[in-house]
């Protein structure tokens, strides 16, 4: 017979059954529900972000297009080449001909801009750049990741010899290439760079950045093991110089070389060297 006891125990252990079943559904549903929300908020976060990095389907050559196309070329200084309209009536076979467009322009003027059109175009292709990542100040133009800055002083064709040790107190060392063990040329320090610059030079905000620009000329290093100088050609050299408080990205032809914020760098294409295809850079050091 069942005692008042054993039923009593019972129905104490049902209500503890449904107890636990309703604490641990309370488990799931709450799990479920974050789940849910978790992947709701992913969804929005992960539309905003497509959103927030749409691209425009420039590249560097269609944003020179661009700027050529919109900027009047009097604006960095070009003389302009103005036509002359004529629109007065014209005599021939003594008959008075309805006007046609006649154009006049001075030859001189022409000449001139023709000799300048090649130092403009090299202007266009050597730019700084500076990561959005680093709230840089207003540049001329700026895609997705960086903002650019055109140089606005621009000389050309100067010769001359850079002293490395003497201008930023260090020496330029050239890494150890296959094709040094053939010559038993290495390691190199770099002290003199030879040959004919280009410069470029653009104020960012108080500050300025600026580099030098060689091609074909002589670097002269010092051979440690055998004691004594050496000459290698090379095909570039870049010297840039960053006084600003940014990195910043010298491009030229689209190729960047890095230089960090408050230093100096060069970089280097050896003739000679082949396994490497890009700039080697032989020193940074602050300025």
């Amino acid at each position: 017979m069942v005692t008042y006891d054993e039923v009593k125990q019972k129905l104490e252990n049902a209500i503890m059954q449904i107890l636990e079943d309703m604490a641990y559904k309370r488990i799931v549903f709450a799990n479920k529900y974050m789940s849910a929300v978790q992947s709701f908020v992913k969804s929005v976060l992960a539309e905003l972000n497509n959103a927030l990095n749409a691209k425009v389907h420039y590249n560097i050559d269609t944003y020179f297009a661009e700027i050529y196309h919109s900027a009047s070329m009097a604006e960095i200084g070009e003389k302009a080449v103005k036509p002359v309209y004529n629109d007065e009536t014209t005599t021939i076979d003594d008959r008075t001909v309805i006007p046609f467009d006649t154009f006049t322009f001075n030859p001189n003027m022409y000449s001139t801009y023709s000799k300048l059109f090649s130092d403009k175009l090299s202007k266009y292709t050597v730019m700084f750049r500076i990561a959005i990542s680093q709230s840089p100040p207003e540049g001329d133009f700026e895609d997705v990741d960086y903002v650019y800055y055109i140089p606005d002083i621009f000389y050309s064709n100067f010769e001359f010899v850079h002293d490395l040790y003497q201008e930023i107190g260090a020496y330029g060392e050239l890494p150890d290439f296959a094709e040094f063990a053939i010559f038993a040329v290495r390691p190199l320090k770099v002290r003199f760079v030879k040959g004919v610059f280009d410069y470029f030079r653009r104020d960012i905000d108080a500050d300025s950045v600026y580099c030098d620009i060689g091609s074909g000329g002589i670097v002269k290093a010092y051979d440690e093991d055998k004691q004594e100088w050496k000459e290698l050609a090379y095909k570039f050299v870049v010297i840039a110089w960053n006084h600003t408080s940014y990195p910043v990205e010298v491009i030229i032809n689209g190729k960047p070389h890095k230089v960090s914020a408050n230093s100096v760098a060069v970089y280097v294409y050896l003739t000679d060297i082949h396994l490497k295809a890009t700039p080697i850079r032989i020193v940074e050091t602050s300025v």
